[in-house]
């Protein structure tokens, strides 16, 4: 089993919530992975008290490049996927996003990423993305649990922030309060 610290991998993303009954989590990633980087045999480290813990990876099933059901080995119920649920995820760095310029253009890398304002407040955090023909919605939640809708439009989404984590949108006034 590999041995390192939260310096020698690479923060990838998040475990967004469990998947079925039998221990699957969906995991959404911050940048877009190769298949072939990530796969059945690899070790997925999430992390507890600060520290990266490996979990075998037994199967993956891709959504697109920036999401995953995954199973890891010794998670085999709802419950253990539970406890894993919102958890940061890291990854040896030899699975890097295909293509850095692309990936700035991507909505899907964006779930777990908090959405700020102007004055730098955070409005919520969001928590997956809605495909509504041609225009795409991001959804959000405030800390309260109030879920809010985001168009994923340059008019709105200013300035995306992979390093902080943050997107900077300009959102109508109310938005959130409806």
């Amino acid at each position: 089993m590999p041995l390192w610290t939260l310096e020698n991998g690479i923060h990838a993303g998040k475990i967004i919530k469990q998947h079925g009954y039998l221990g699957n989590i969906r995991v959404a990633f911050s940048f877009s992975i190769k298949e072939e980087k990530l796969k059945a045999g690899n070790y997925l480290y999430i992390v507890w008290n600060e520290k990266p813990v490996p979990y075998l990876i037994e199967t993956i099933q891709w959504q697109d490049s920036n999401n995953a059901i995954v199973k890891l080995a010794d998670v085999d119920t709802e419950e253990a996927a539970l406890k894993i649920t919102k958890r940061d995820v890291f990854l040896p760095e030899n699975a890097q996003a295909e293509d850095e310029e692309e990936e700035e253009s991507e909505y899907e890398g964006l779930i777990g990423f908090s959405i700020v304002d102007e004055n730098k407040n955070v409005l919520g955090e969001i928590t997956d993305f809605i495909e509504a023909g041609p225009q795409i919605l991001l959804e959000a939640q405030t800390s309260e649990g109030k879920e809010f809708l985001v168009p994923f439009h340059p008019d709105i989404i200013k300035k995306i922030n992979r390093k902080k984590k943050t997107v900077l949108a300009d959102l109508p006034e109310g938005l959130v309060d409806l």
